[in-house]
């Protein structure tokens, strides 16, 4: 990992733009994979920076633990995460690939990959492919390919993909984070917190904040939370955007409110979304 933010390069946003897609995009797919009894592969890349070339000279300073020498410095051949332009150059690699093997990119969605029938899709998530595809023949051609070009790890049906856990049962899939709920409670030492069964009180009134800020870690808690409810718990939407109302200048009745969402996400740490070909 380098401190690219260090990096001394002149740059515009389309050289350091890299699109992800949104969790709702992946719930969609899912959904149509399993109305459609599409097989459902993960295959995750290894070391993904380090597969594209270096789109300009790079050189670094020798790490420590390294005998230097004085005014020596180290160019760098493949790329390495923290560049500032790796993240962009790693898509464009991806891309290249997708086109290659005859993949198309959907207009709407830049992480989204269709063969020509539809009998294929994969999601891109970074160094992640989410395969959906018709036949087990079409999966294998497909990571046939992918090893040829790049390291992978073909974990085969997903378990658990962006912190998501994937449990096939019965023609559907279910999908829960508790295993991330269970780490963010711990960090916020929650852990052993009394569960709660409600996401908030009835009727709560959020209190304007007019003076100082807490110092209580308010905002990483509402990235965490946030996550969840974008992930597999809408029933804590509504609370999450009252309280994402007052990041600029939160009190500590506001930290406190997180808190209890945490420990309502406890209490109910096994709830989930389920998608299935018919209801």
């Amino acid at each position: 990992m380098l401190w690219g933010f260090k990096e001394a390069i002149e740059f515009d946003l389309n050289s350091v733009y890299s699109p992800v897609p949104k969790l709702e995009l992946m719930r969609m797919l899912l959904s149509l994979a399993v109305k459609l009894g599409y097989k459902i592969c993960h295959l995750d890349v290894v070391a993904a920076y380090q597969h594209s070339e270096i789109p300009h000279d790079v050189y670094i300073e020798v790490p420590d633990g390294i005998k230097k020498v004085p005014g020596k410095v180290w160019k760098l051949w493949k790329l390495l995460y923290g560049l500032i332009t790796a993240a962009n150059t790693w898509n464009r690699t991806i891309d290249s690939m997708m086109k290659n093997y005859g993949l198309k990119k959907l207009v709407t969605e830049l992480c989204v990959y269709t063969s020509k029938n539809r009998d294929f899709i994969t999601l891109v998530y970074v160094d992640d492919f989410l395969c959906f595809a018709k036949n087990d023949d079409i999966q294998i051609k497909f990571t046939k390919y992918v090893l040829e070009k790049v390291t992978t790890w073909v974990i085969g049906c997903p378990r658990k993909f962006l912190g998501i856990r994937f449990t096939f049962a019965n023609g559907a899939v279910f999908l829960d984070q508790t295993d991330y709920i269970q780490h963010v409670a711990k960090c916020f030492h929650l852990q052993n917190a009394t569960p709660l069964s409600k996401p908030v009180e009835q009727a709560y009134k959020f209190t304007i904040n007019n003076g100082e800020s807490t110092n209580k870690p308010f905002w990483s808690i509402i990235g965490c939370l946030s996550y969840i409810a974008a992930g597999t718990r809408p029933d804590i939407s509504y609370v999450m955007n009252e309280l994402s109302q007052y990041q600029s200048n939160p009190l500590e009745e506001h930290y406190n409110v997180a808190k209890w969402v945490m420990r309502y996400l406890m209490g109910t740490q096994n709830c989930g979304i389920r998608i299935a070909a018919s209801v």
